[in-house]
């Protein structure tokens, strides 16, 4: 009996291996893991607001009122209600950050063992963001730098903005047109 059981374990194990590859059972292992699952316009597991933007043609939303709130000097937070026909269906939860008084760092951890908490506990930071899309090796699908270290596709086709950070600045560029 615990042959079989053993032969089950180890049958498991290289299942979700085939799946997740060597990072995701590592990660398993450590007690983290995503699963990738698709997802359609019917699965219960999507928001309200989700099912409206996700329609075919999607309802015009349009931003609510705005407020500020000081966290501390140079660091403020808002939430901004995003309204369809009037009524709330999402809030966009925003921050807005002096350069002068805070530093901005780009990482990525493809190990998948740590989550918001635990950046947040390992950097002592004030804010965490997630800054990209990520493929099933943790790595991301989108060019990001961490700690000077190029990540993710050599190719890509910028469409979108891009956070970008030097020593004098923090800033969102277009990325519109550039390669």
């Amino acid at each position: 009996m615990l042959t079989v059981g053993f032969a089950l374990a180890c049958a498991g194990l290289g299942v979700f291996y085939r799946y997740a590859g060597w990072d995701g059972l590592m990660a398993g292992l450590h007690g983290g893991v995503a699963i990738w699952v698709t997802v359609t316009l019917a699965d219960g597991r999507l928001s309200p607001a989700m099912r409206l933007a996700l329609q075919l043609q999607p309802p015009q939303g349009e931003a609510g009122a705005l407020e500020w709130t000081e966290r501390r000097k140079g660091f403020e937070t808002g939430e901004l209600p995003v309204l369809v026909n009037g009524t709330e269906v999402n809030r966009i939860l925003l921050a807005r950050i002096d350069p002068a008084y805070f530093r901005f760092e780009v990482l990525n951890r493809p190990s998948l063992d740590r989550d918001l908490r635990g950046w947040m506990s390992a950097l002592g930071a004030n804010l965490v963001v997630n800054g990209s899309y990520f493929a099933k090796d943790g790595q991301p699908s989108t060019p990001t730098v961490s700690n000077g270290v190029m990540l993710g596709p050599a190719a890509y086709q910028a469409n979108h903005g891009a956070f970008v950070v030097s020593d004098s600045s923090a800033e969102i560029r277009d990325l519109q047109g550039q390669d």
